[in-house]
């Protein structure tokens, strides 16, 4: 769920996520430096039998871009969407902040339950 801000949003918890984040961004960096899990934290960790990879759906954004760094000017569909300006005018993806402009017509800007 994309966090909102500038409102207070129902089911908002902007510091839990933030935490979450933080855990992963310290055990990715252990990882990138060739540190594997201790053998304590793997014994804490569940246990999945029968797992197999599957995909799962993200928010993101489809319209027309324009002043992308690496895409033409075009349509495009952005990375993950993390954070929203209260107003829609910005929206912060996993890979960067996008200026918001018109919304496409006729569609909700969140389907209801995001």
């Amino acid at each position: 769920m994309p966090l909102i801000f500038g409102q207070n949003h129902p089911g908002d918890d902007t510091a839990a996520t933030l935490r979450r984040l933080e855990t992963l961004r310290r055990d990715l960096q252990a990882l990138a430096e060739g540190k594997p899990p201790a053998p304590k934290t793997l014994r804490a960790a569940p246990l999945l039998e029968q797992f197999r990879i599957a995909g799962r759906e993200a928010l993101c954004l489809v319209g027309t871009g324009a002043g992308h760094p690496y895409l033409p000017a075009g349509p495009i569909a952005t990375a993950e969407v993390w954070a929203f300006a209260a107003d829609f005018s910005w929206a912060r993806t996993f890979s960067g902040f996008y200026r918001l402009g018109t919304p496409h017509p006729g569609q909700p800007i969140l389907a209801p339950g995001h």
